[in-house]
């Protein structure tokens, strides 16, 4: 049961016929009724339908074709008005009187035809739906012709029959020939453009092409707003399909946001007690249903069922699927007894259907089979859920949602039977389909939807990486899947969007490049209003994000390049790039599944990937809470905290150790952490008394293996440029700082004593002038100027914020940024015990909680507002992110934490070395914890560059330099914070 359907709710075409004969009165009060329909005034429609019908029944009578047009005048009314039992006595009623009056050949004829077929649709019974449909379709062609607009309402009625019937395919083609046939004849901004558009947007959606459905829903629901509003049932029906999406991309906030604000416009416009209400309370129920709040979706979802009984037969998909999920809610409970019930119950009306299965009903199924697995009836289980996959299967696109969650069901029942190979094939199978999804929905979706695209698909990741932690041992082939799976997804975000960005930026369209900078300037002016307090803010937050997420998104879909983006890599592939004498570690780590249900354990293991092996080896290694006891040590400062992670061999034994049988012969390694390990300074590990894991291995991190076939070695050949930062002053001098005055020499220390370059674990650190980065800056420049690197220096006042955001602006970027200064990283702020120290520690997005210190920084460090006109001196990693760093292979941030950020799945890391990621930077050098402020990092950088510059790889540079500084300094607290990433 791992997700369900909320309320099928369609954007329909009606259209009610007109009468052109009869008494003035009564034609007048069919004219005012169909006039007050048109502008969406339904109720006022309804009331003066009313009247025709009492005035059309007196004069000419009631066996005429007046009177049957006031009765459809009323049952479009009543239908608009989700009185859907009441329009179809309506329409059924029309069209007796108007085949009796008037035969049934006539264009008023079809329209009532037209109209009886969506009312019995809307009324689930699909079945009588299809024979007034195409009778009326027909009417229209030999009548009007097929260019004509009410043959294009016709077709279009037909296509909402194939689609809510499960015919997608079919249900596609009608839509997308009716499209420009209406556009043709109302233009695209008329709203039965945009509800055409909206059913279309559906089809995809159910068929599982989320790429497609969300660009439609998107434009579809701007149509329909601006030309209705948003209380007109068509855009209700609308947004109660997107939000459906929403959830389904993991988008909750957004869906319950968009949720709340339908129902109160419903409530306000139409009261609670109708089916518009109704089926957004029954989507409130799948929100919190799917937050894991069961007794709160199983109240919404009470609430809304008698609403649904009075307008719905209990037949209807709609009304079955609230059912459905209330099953779900009462299984999740361990109500299993009361769950079954419901299902049966469901199950049996479903059989009796006289429309046959639709895909709405294989759900029902797939539930019944998982109450059954987590009852141990394993053989009907089984019988169920194959039976499902074999039907879903013939129905179904590959990448539809519900169709991989079948599959994965299926496989977790074939585990639980002991039908490995079996349960192996049908994971196999789901995450070819989940994978297929995510690389086709990536080309529309924006970097928020992606991640909650990402997070909501991750448990059907941990389902299979369970079966592989459980059977690997058994199951020859299952850790090639796994890597494999590794290799498509981890940091797959991070590396699309590096990868779009650089060719938006490298584009010669001078359109996207418009469009491009228009986007960054929107960024721009986000970040200051996020950093104002909310009565100050000049502009709507929500308003700047949305226009921000609508350029990102035309940008996306603009790029050619997605598909390079996004090409595979095997680990077939890694391991022949790799030599004799290295191996590739992809650790993992992953919420534990038993029985198709999550547990309370998080697993870490590792991938070994080898030249020669037949596959990768699959290593178990520790639950999480094992690292999490050993990483809750704080000392009274960071050095005292590294001491005791690494003068122990606790992490080697929970680490390493059991990786060691499999490495022999390997010397070097890559490595891609996970989770917790992306905090750990592995060549720091300890292994024995004298050793540690730098000792026996050159170890280099990794985002992912997938970068080892594309590696490059990087030397200095055709470095020509750099910045380097040293000395800054935090304190503000307003003249220094306005003036920009440069402020040569050694200046007096702000802190009489050397600091660290960062808080020490504190929330609140001071901003101390770091004395050691003054030669330290003139280490480097000393040695790339005697290499005839132009070598640019800031110091002092100099080294503005604004002198770091001209890179790739005014000129490209250097070839190297050095930059020594402070840095932060704050964890996502929960203390509720005191206020924040500043905007940064308080915010929600984890690129804007890092940063570095520049000039002036420490005026808003304490939380006052800059110099007028000036950058506040502290740049963020949201910043960062925002500039264009693509010429330069080499930044260096010798500051506290640069390496550290807030850890997000298969992800990683959300911070500096995100940012300086998508800028484009090529190499970065960045730190686990507080580096001191003192002649060790002075050391080591001047190690580095002398290395690097006498002709070596850059690893192989950073690996001596890392070895000569063990050497002079035996703690790792000075040697081992560094980290080199590509």
């Amino acid at each position: 049961m791992l997700n369900t359907k909320i309320m099928l709710a369609i954007c329909c075409l009606f259209f009610a016929a007109v009468s052109g004969n009869g008494q003035e009165s009564c034609e007048e009060l069919i004219r005012e009724a169909e006039t007050l329909f048109s502008k969406g005034q339904f109720e006022e429609a309804r009331k003066a339908a009313v009247k025709a019908i009492e005035i059309c029944g007196q004069t000419p009578g009631k066996k005429t074709v007046q009177y049957a047009d006031a009765l459809t005048e009323m049952g479009a009314a009543q239908l608009f008005l989700g009185n859907f039992p009441e329009a179809l006595d309506l329409f059924s009623n029309a069209r007796s009187i108007m085949k009796e009056t008037a035969g049934d050949t006539l264009p008023e004829y079809g329209a009532i035809l037209s109209n009886l077929g969506m009312a019995y649709i809307q009324m689930g019974l699909y079945d009588k739906a299809l024979e007034p449909i195409n009778t009326a379709l027909g009417i229209a062609e030999k009548t009007k012709g097929k260019n004509d607009i009410k043959y294009s309402i016709r077709k279009n009625s037909l296509g909402i029959y194939y689609l809510l019937t499960g015919q997608y395919d079919q249900a596609i083609s009608i839509i997308r020939e009716v499209l420009p046939l209406v556009e043709n004849k109302l233009g695209k901004k008329d709203f039965q453009y945009g509800s055409a558009l909206g059913n279309l947007a559906f089809a995809y959606d159910l068929s599982g092409q989320v790429d497609s459905a969300l660009i439609n829903y998107l434009n579809a629901l701007s149509i329909i707003e601006k030309a209705v509003g948003t209380a007109h049932p068509n855009y209700l029906a609308l947004i109660n399909n997107y939000i459906r999406l929403c959830l389904k991309l993991g988008q909750y906030e957004q869906g319950e946001a968009l949720i709340q604000e339908a129902l109160e416009q419903t409530a306000a416009k139409y009261g609670r007690d109708n089916i518009f209400y109704a089926r957004l309370e029954a989507a409130l129920g799948v929100f919190y249903q799917m937050q894991g709040s069961y007794e709160k979706a199983i109240s919404h979802a009470a609430a809304c069922l008698p609403t649904l009984e009075k307008y719905l037969p209990k037949t209807h998909p709609d009304y079955l699927t609230v059912l459905n999920n209330q099953a779900v809610c009462h299984t999740k409970l361990g109500s299993y007894l009361e769950a079954e019930s419901i299902l049966i119950s469901i199950i049996k009306i479903a059989e009796e259907s006289p429309v046959g299965e639709i895909p709405s009903f294989f759900l029902y199924y797939n539930n019944l089979a998982s109450l059954y697995l987590q009852t141990g009836r394993l053989a009907r289980a089984d019988s169920i859920i194959s039976t499902v996959i074999e039907k879903a299967g013939k129905v179904l696109d590959p990448i539809n949602q519900e169709y991989i969650t079948y599959l994965i069901n299926g496989a977790a029942i074939k585990k639980k039977r002991g039908l490995l190979q079996e349960s192996l094939n049908l994971y196999r199978q789901a995450l070819e389909n989940l994978n297929h999804k995510i690389e086709r929905s990536f080309e529309v979706l924006t970097e928020k939807e992606k991640t909650s695209l990402l997070e909501a698909s991750a448990l059907f990741f941990d389902h299979y990486n369970s079966f592989v932690a459980g059977h690997y041992e058994k199951m020859p082939g299952c850790q090639a899947i796994g890597y494999d799976n590794l290799l498509a997804l981890k940091a797959l975000l991070l590396e699309n969007l590096s990868k779009t960005l650089k060719a938006i930026r490298q584009s010669e369209d001078q359109e996207i490049q418009s469009l491009y900078a228009e986007w960054r300037n929107v960024k721009q002016n986000l970040y200051f209003l996020y950093n104002l307090p909310v009565h100050k803010r000049y502009y709507s937050v929500d308003s700047l994000e949305e226009i921000s997420n609508g350029l990102e998104r035309t940008l996306t879909m603009r790029s050619s390049i997605f598909q390079a983006a996004q090409s595979k890599i095997t680990w077939k592939e890694v391991a022949a790039a790799l030599h004799p004498n290295e191996a590739a570690i992809e650790f993992i780590h992953f919420r534990h599944y038993r029985d198709n249900e999550p547990t309370d354990s998080v697993l870490y293991a590792a991938y070994i990937n080898k030249k020669g092996l037949a596959e990768p080896i699959f290593v178990p290694l520790f639950e999480q809470k094992r690292l999490e006891r050993w990483l809750s040590y704080s000392g009274t400062s960071t050095q005292d905290q590294v001491e005791e992670w690494y003068d122990s061999d606790t992490l080697y034994q929970l680490i390493w150790k059991p990786l060691e049988p499999y490495l022999h012969g390997a010397n070097a390694i890559y490595y891609s952490p996970s989770g917790l390990l992306h905090r750990l300074a592995f060549a720091a590990i300890r292994k024995g008394p004298d050793t540690r894991l730098s000792d026996d291995y050159q170890l280099q991190y990794v985002t992912s293996s997938r970068e080892i076939p594309r590696k490059s070695e990087t030397t200095v050949e055709g470095l020509a440029t750099a910045l380097v930062y040293g000395g800054i002053r935090y304190e503000t001098d307003r003249e220094a700082i306005r003036d920009m005055a440069p402020q040569r020499g050694a200046p007096k220390p702000y802190s009489p004593t050397p600091a660290g370059r960062g808080g020490e674990g504190q929330e609140r650190f001071s901003l101390g002038f770091l004395e050691f980065t003054i030669p330290e800056m003139e280490s480097v420049a000393r040695i790339l100027k005697a290499n005839q690197v132009f070598t640019m220096t800031l110091q002092g006042y100099e080294g503005l914020e604004e002198s770091f955001k001209a890179l790739g602006e005014k000129y490209p970027s250097p070839q190297i940024i050095h930059i020594p200064t402070h840095g932060f990283f704050f964890e996502p702020f929960a203390n509720q015990d005191r206020p924040a120290a500043n905007s940064f520690e308080s915010a929600k997005d984890a690129l804007l909680r890092c940063g570095l210190l520049l000039a002036g920084a420490d005026t808003t460090w304490r939380g006052h507002p800059p110099l007028p006109g000036c950058e506040d001196g502290i740049l963020t990693g949201y910043e960062i992110a925002n500039l264009d760093l693509s010429d330069t292979r080499l930044t260096v941030l010798s500051a506290c934490n640069t390496g550290r950020g807030e850890i997000k799945g298969g992800e990683g890391v959300y911070g500096l070395q995100r940012a300086f990621k998508l800028a484009g930077a090529e190499w970065i050098i960045m730190t686990l914890w507080n580096i001191q402020d003192g002649p060790q990092t002075v050391d080591f950088m001047a190690a580095f560059y002398k290395n690097w510059f006498s002709g070596m790889d850059i690893r192989a540079a950073f690996h001596k330099a890392q070895r000569e500084m063990k050497e002079l300094y035996k703690a790792p607290y000075y040697w081992a914070p560094f980290v080199l990433i590509r």
